[in-house]
């Protein structure tokens, strides 16, 4: 970033990706259900919004093709050229390359761009530009035959006036004039323009406004209204106290002429109509007896400028003969009568904005923007609280002060509300990852030559905004493992008798205290044997193992393991799905896989919904705290002498008719058995899988803030994190996931399985 803008750099960017992401959302909403004006008009003002922002930051090489790339979008939702596959694809390689000129923006200290990123602009430029002559060539030929058909017209109007009465002469020069001025496709718009007190200090500038009103048109006069600026003493340079009337002529409609303050909209008023040249002098507007100063831009004298309004407007000498003996009255029912109008109009539009500003409309977000770090010190510090808010409870439970204990708790639910509350503020839909991927689709499925269809189902769901931020590159792979070789090509659907486009579902929904990923595909599946040849071949198993189906599909998750015949863009080196294991296995969460031949995969991940705060159920084993998240607990029972037996000799009991596999937590963390008059089973339930684990004491929920374990004990087996109780004593926090495919492999090498 140039220097003098790196406190606005952030801002900036965090901006201009927002608006690529919402011109990529449109472009591929143009995609999949064609043409629309509100998609185009969202790519054009996410353009022009970028562009104008460049040059705010004289990023001369964002703004030079950012400029080109809206001239092409205007033509389109103008109608002048039509949108087709190939056009599309350019507006997709556009927005491309305007985020890559972005972030070279943001992240170089150069001044202009390598010669890779001028190479592929210029080319793009040069399509852009062959779009728009292949458009001119055709306005051509068209305009050519109106002006021939527009000129027969006025030959026959002249023809027309000179035999009809004075009355009919007049409406039809009237209506003449006016075909002409159509023709030369010109309106005049009166802009009346006002900036908040806060615009300078965010870096809005009069002068851009008008150089871009003047790249667009040709600003014709300017009015400065300058009776709000204070006495010298009060005056406050970073606030404005000027307003401004322009008179603009433009062959764009009112809609472009608003899209040209579309950058500023937070931070000024725009009152924009067009007005009826016939009724309007644009040299005598705004005369009236305020202390105002006028500046003509180009210095160019006003009456200039408006001679080019007369041109358009005149009259042939014969016909002024002709008239010559009611010019008088002419003159007394036309210009001073209609202009006094338009002044009065204009005076009363400016006394309502001067004179009552509570009734200006300010438009105001309702979303504030806080950078993600400030949420997470502030969750931490929460955190602290909730810690030792435990031990002060703990510490009046023990005085037994009846009021101190009611103050205490109502302090405590308070506190329970401000963590909800915060934890609500790093909650974000998922949908927003998802929709990222419809660009992977479309490009990949272009590259491989299949059909390919996005469905999105659940994408409202809400998790943790860091685990949405490290779930995106495992997801990546997914979805580009199955376009890839999930799906197959319309030819080989076909040939199995399968619908010719494939789908691809993303799906997100709650369960269990947890939030749960599906991507699915109708493809050609997995085959176990396959893959099981496939890691033999490569040596990741030897020719004895035995395993089960699912093992065998989880073959897949091997480092170094492909099924691809060639090495492509795509795939083909072995490296992505251990990976994708290894981050989802770093949130807590775990990956399954289910594959039918010839019908489809579906993959399924299971995350925590948050890294920080979660409810807790506060167990005892032994002399150690352990805490199980409080959404997988089911139900505690005591474990009977009845229980005892069954577990010994099988590590099952039968509750209620029902196999429950159970788990030993003493056992399984070899922690040296105590003396204890009572043991319990707390029944978890997670992934639909149930199982009891055997503890000692039960000493009910527990607001548990999450601190990781150092790197000495990440490796820890069935443990995802620790917490610090009211005491001071160290709490671990149980790996439910973990816990569950531990003692499921374990139940697999036993010929069963839970």
């Amino acid at each position: 970033m140039k220097p003098g803008f790196e406190d606005m750099a952030k801002t900036f960017e965090e901006e201009s990706n927002d608006l690529l992401i919402l011109m990529e959302e449109s472009l591929l909403d143009i995609q999949e259900n064609g043409f629309n004006e509100n998609s185009i008009n969202a790519v054009f003002r996410a353009a022009h919004t970028i562009k104008g922002s460049g040059g705010l930051f004289e990023l001369e090489y964002l703004v030079k093709f950012t400029h080109s790339v809206e001239n092409l979008l205007d033509k389109i939702r103008n109608y002048e050229v039509d949108l087709n596959e190939d056009i599309l694809e350019i507006l997709f390689k556009s927005k491309d390359q305007m985020q890559s000129l972005v972030d070279f923006a943001i992240n170089s200290e150069e001044d202009n761009p390598n010669e890779d990123i001028i190479d592929i602009s210029t080319n793009l430029l040069s399509e852009i530009s062959l779009c728009l002559e292949n458009k001119d060539d055709n306005q051509n030929k068209t305009n050519k035959k109106e002006d021939v058909k527009d000129i027969e017209e006025d030959s026959i109007d002249d023809k027309d006036i000179e035999e009809d009465s004075i009355d009919d002469k007049i409406a039809k020069m009237i209506q003449a004039n006016a075909k002409k001025r159509k023709k030369l496709n010109k309106k005049i718009y009166e802009i009346e323009l006002s900036f908040h007190n806060e615009a300078f200090l965010n870096g809005m500038e009069p002068l851009e406004f008008i150089n871009e009103l003047n790249n667009e048109g040709k600003v014709t006069k300017i009015t400065s209204d300058t009776s709000e600026i204070p006495e010298l003493q009060k005056l406050n340079i970073n606030e404005s106290f000027i307003n401004f009337n322009i008179i603009y002529e433009s062959s764009k409609n009112i809609k472009d002429v608003e899209d040209i303050f579309i950058l500023g909209k937070d931070f000024c008023n725009t009152l924009i109509k067009e007005v009826n040249s016939d009724d309007t002098d644009t040299s005598k507007v705004d005369s009236d007896d305020t202390d105002t100063s006028e500046v003509n831009s180009n210095d160019t004298d006003t009456e200039e400028v408006n001679s080019d309004d007369t041109d358009t407007d005149e009259v042939n000498s014969d016909d002024m003969e002709s008239l010559s003996t009611t010019s008088s009255n002419i003159k007394e029912l036309s210009t001073p009568t209609k202009e006094t109008k338009t002044n009065a109009i204009k005076k009363d539009s400016l006394k309502k904005s001067q004179n009552i500003p509570s009734q200006v409309p300010i438009r105001t977000s309702s979303t504030l923007k806080v950078d993600s770090q400030k949420i997470d010190n502030l969750i931490n510090l929460i955190g602290e609280m909730v810690i030792a808010n435990s031990n002060v409870v703990e510490q009046v439970s023990k005085d037994g002060n009846k009021e101190l204990i009611e103050s205490v708790s109502v302090l405590s639910r308070m506190l329970e509300e401000m963590r909800e509350a915060s934890m609500q503020t790093r909650m974000v839909p998922i949908g927003d990852t998802f929709n990222r991927f419809k660009r992977t689709v479309r490009d990949l499925s272009r590259d491989l030559n299949k059909d390919i269809e996005l469905q999105i189902i659940g994408a409202e769901t809400e998790l943790d905004k860091t685990v949405v931020e490290k779930i995106s590159d495992p997801l990546m792979h997914l979805v580009r493992n199955s376009i890839d070789h999930g799906i197959e090509t319309s030819k080989d659907r076909i040939e199995k008798n399968k619908n010719p486009k494939g789908t691809l579902v993303l799906k997100a929904y709650h369960e269990a205290g947890s939030i749960v990923i599906e991507i699915n595909d109708d493809g050609k599946g997995l085959d176990p044997e396959a893959l099981f040849a496939k890691a033999l071949e490569k040596g990741l198993v030897s020719e004895g193992d035995d395993l089960s189906t699912n093992d065998k599909l989880s073959l897949i998750m091997k480092a170094g393991f492909s099924t691809a015949e060639k090495i492509t863009n795509v795939s083909g080196r072995g490296v992505g799905m251990d990976v994708v294991k290894k981050n989802i296995e770093e949130l807590r969460g775990i990956i399954e896989l289910k594959s039918e031949i010839d019908k489809g995969t579906t993959i399924l991940i299971r995350l925590p919904l948050t890294l920080a705060i979660i409810e807790g159920f506060l167990t005892k084993v032994a002399n150690k705290h352990f805490i199980i998240p409080l959404e997988m607990v089911v139900e505690c029972i005591e474990l009977k002498e009845k229980y005892k037996t069954e577990f010994k000799e099988n590590r099952f009991i039968n509750l209620r008719g029902h196999i429950l596999s159970v788990l030993d937590l003493r056992d399984f963390f070899k922690i040296k058995k105590t003396k204890s008059k009572r043991e319990n089973i707390v029944i978890i339930k997670f992934a639909n899988i149930h199982i009891g684990l055997i503890v000692n004491e039960l000493e009910g929920e527990f607001q548990t803030v999450i601190k990781p374990l150092g790197k000495i004990f990440r490796n820890t087996i069935g443990i995802g994190g620790a917490t610090i109780l009211g005491s001071g004593e160290v709490a671990l926090i149980l790996d439910v996931p973990m816990l569950i495919q531990n003692l499921n492999s374990i139940k697999e090498k036993n010929k069963g399985e839970i």
